[in-house]
């Protein structure tokens, strides 16, 4: 799979996202985002998918869940384009893009598997997601 740059389509951003996501998340909130995808998630896919697959990680904002995932081959998507750079710049999430969950970037069956949490109630358009 080719390494994807991580690149802007602000079209897609809502201005509410970008207000959010630049002021940064209260630290109760993240503390609380983290241990769920530590504790409730992370295991909860481990046990239904293969983690050596291509995953591609919907809404994977800077890359939490997929960190503690291990994945072998991850990509991520999200319409965030700050929580993209902030992935990237950690280590937590390797090829992303971004994009919205109703205009994905990739052909049908580009992925093994595709997780997607903690994003649905961030879209407008959810029945096209």
């Amino acid at each position: 799979m080719n390494a994807l740059p991580v690149r802007s389509c602000n079209g897609f951003a809502t201005g509410e996202m970008k207000r959010f996501f630049s002021s940064g998340p209260s630290i109760a909130f993240e503390t609380l985002y983290r241990e769920v995808n530590r504790q409730a998630l992370a295991p909860f896919f481990k046990s239904c998918m293969d983690v050596n697959g291509r995953v591609l990680d919907a809404g994977c904002g800077w890359g939490d869940l997929a960190s503690h995932l291990n994945l072998n081959h991850p990509c991520g998507i999200d319409v965030a384009f700050e929580q993209l750079q902030q992935g990237r710049h950690v280590g937590a999430i390797g090829p992303c893009a971004q994009s919205d969950l109703s205009h994905l970037p990739f052909e049908n069956e580009t992925f093994d598997t595709t997780i997607c949490a903690n994003v649905l109630h961030y879209t407008d358009r959810i029945f096209r997601a």
